[in-house]
């Protein structure tokens, strides 16, 4: 049968019969399910199939995993349920997972598991980074709210650090616990010159603890009044590998993946930078610790 020949009006009562079997049916069926379920003319297994292929091509079937049909698109389905579902509240890839599992499709569970890859590089999605307790990524279809970030890594550093203080332990020595760096003899031309050394990351473990520290870090260096205490703390932040982003001072575009500003900026609107921001590099690559605090040039 050429696809471009109109049906005649037995081949389209078939056709209408696999469409409607689909639409009866409360999950994509195979070719033989498909087949049983039929109730319509008598027709062979090559003619149905044919059928079904031109109802493929019209749109008014879709294939789906697994060599199966249905009258509706699963996958579409799926993404567009994962997008509902992470639009009431960030999600796991686990959460997510099992969440749409309740479709009860039949998919499998690694097949749902492409879906949750395929939304994390759509538009609009937002990679929530992991802090403390957390080991998993969150999806959001919004960007993550420095304050919740914030207020948690701001308590648990006190926390630890007043625990500390408490047992005797000085305020460098606590820096250089958490940071995991010590203290290397310099060169005999720079006998005056102390530079603090980060201890290389072993596993994923340190890699973790190493973020972390940069975030609590980050936070106090923001927090604190005292020059002096910045350039204790910058000093830190440079041998846990951090970089500065932006300069205080200058002008440059607006890119919002880099700076932050409390009104509504366009991109590649000029700006200037009033507070550096900080960008971990490590083994895992490059982590946005803080964005730049930017204003507009007016």
């Amino acid at each position: 049968m050429t696809v471009d020949r109109p049906l005649s009006s037995t081949e389209a009562k078939i056709r209408r019969g696999l469409v409607s079997a689909l639409e009866a049916a409360p999950r994509p069926l195979t070719f033989r399910q498909l087949r049983t379920a039929y109730d319509g003319p008598e027709a062979s297994e090559d003619l149905l199939r044919s059928l079904l292929n031109r109802a493929v091509i019209a749109g008014a079937v879709f294939p789906c995993a697994g060599d199966r049909f249905w009258h509706k698109d699963e996958k579409q389905l799926h993404l567009d349920t994962a997008r509902a579902l992470i639009q009431e509240k960030p999600r796991t890839k686990s959460e997510l997972v099992r969440a749409l599992g309740e479709l009860d499709t039949g998919a499998t569970e690694a097949w749902r598991e492409q879906i949750f890859e395929e939304l994390k590089e759509s538009p609009g999605i937002h990679i929530l980074p992991v802090l403390g307790n957390q080991r998993s990524h969150r999806l959001s279809c919004k960007p993550p709210r420095l304050e919740d970030y914030i207020d948690r890594a701001r308590a648990e550093y006190k926390k630890a650090q007043a625990a500390l203080t408490e047992a005797g332990y000085a305020d460098a020595d606590i820096l250089r616990a958490i940071c995991g760096v010590q203290i290397q003899a310099p060169p005999a031309t720079q006998a005056s010159d102390v530079r603090r050394q980060l201890l290389p990351a072993r596993d994923e473990d340190d890699l973790d603890f190493q973020r972390d520290a940069a975030e609590l870090l980050v936070f106090a260096w923001q927090d604190s009044q005292s020059l002096e205490a910045r350039g204790i703390l910058e000093d830190t932040l440079f041998s846990l590998g951090l970089d500065p982003v932006g300069k205080p001072g200058a002008v440059i575009d607006f890119d919002g993946r880099l700076q932050h500003c409390s009104g509504q900026l366009n991109p590649g609107q000029k700006v200037r930078v009033t507070q550096q921001g900080w960008q971990l590099r490590n083994a895992r690559g490059q982590h946005l610790v803080a964005k730049a605090c930017v204003e507009p040039v007016s």
